[in-house]
């Protein structure tokens, strides 16, 4: 009653005052926080309170969720140990897994699968990489094992095909057949950059007596060049022909396959063949050999 009293005569004063308006809003404040300030001491109390449970719980949560993470970074490598390369077919096409990954950026942490391909495309076959994220499953029942992983990928549209199926032999061929094709592309590419170096050595040699005596050797190269370019471009369509079958087999219907009349096992021998493999890489090792030595002939030539 007192206060009442009090507030009602300072606001008479202040109107009665010049700029009483803004005394009369600095009364109405004070009488505010007169009021309620015990109000709002009991609140700031509260959040902070409560700040400090979260900040506890907070605490005594994060051993745990270490240790679930060690767990998941262990179930992640076991998984991709246990499917890694392992034929596959997603989205219609038929490739292999190419890794397990945990991937920790996102909250929760979430397990993907990394998996390549073999797509027809206007440039031809060509591997296409997919990255799959994975249902991890709920708090209650996450997964706890490699197989439990390989549900979560059916579940997701990767299907593991059986290992010893004609399907899953195709696959492992296509995708030697493309590391094949890989290796022969890059020999060439390094093929073409050397025989565009000894073409402009050998363009700079004429009346230079510097240069001249290195022909002989320079064409020499320049012959065995264009030998090496011909025999990679016929193991390249080689390699081509057999990655191309492989896939138009993989295209088959599944119930058509059993009554094909097709030689998978033949087809794989040829790309398998120790001694066409062993070519390659033999013409890579001679390309390589090549560049040595004509690396020391351009050594010379600077001396």
């Amino acid at each position: 009653m007192g206060f009442a009293l009090l507030l009602a005569v300072g606001i008479w004063v202040a109107m009665g005052q010049p700029g009483g308006g803004h005394g009369l809003l600095l009364m109405l404040g004070l009488a505010f926080a007169a009021i309620f300030w015990q109000a709002s001491l009991m609140l700031a109390l509260v959040g902070l309170a409560l700040a400090g449970i979260g900040l506890i719980l907070w605490l005594l949560a994060s051993p745990l969720r270490r240790q679930q993470r060690q767990a998941l970074q262990s179930l992640v490598a076991a998984a991709d140990e246990r499917y890694r390369h392992d034929p596959c077919r997603f989205q219609g096409g038929f490739g292999t897994i190419q890794a397990l990954q945990l991937n920790d950026t996102v909250q929760p942490p979430r397990i993907e699968v990394l998996c390549r391909t073999l797509a027809d495309t206007s440039d031809g076959l060509v591997p296409t990489d997919h990255r799959i994220p994975l249902t991890p499953g709920n708090a209650v029942d996450p997964p706890r094992t490699p197989r439990q992983v390989g549900t979560l990928m059916a579940h997701q549209g990767v299907t593991l095909l059986a290992d010893l199926s004609v399907e899953a032999k195709a696959v492992r061929a296509a995708m030697e057949a493309l590391r094949e094709r890989d290796l022969t592309q890059r020999a060439l590419a390094r093929l073409a950059e050397l025989q565009a170096d000894v073409d402009a050595t050998l363009a700079l040699a004429p009346g230079n007596e510097l240069l001249q005596p290195s022909v002989p050797q320079l064409q020499q190269a320049r012959e065995r060049f264009a030998a090496e370019d011909i025999r990679l471009r016929e193991a390249q369509t080689s390699t081509d022909t057999i990655l191309r079958k492989l896939h138009d087999f993989l295209q088959v219907p599944e119930d058509i396959q059993p009554i094909l009349n097709f030689d998978l096992d033949a087809l794989v021998a040829e790309l398998d063949d120790p001694t066409r493999y062993s070519e390659l890489e033999q013409l890579f090792s001679e390309v390589v050999e090549l560049n040595a030595i004509y690396r020391q002939l351009e050594g010379e030539k600077l001396a």
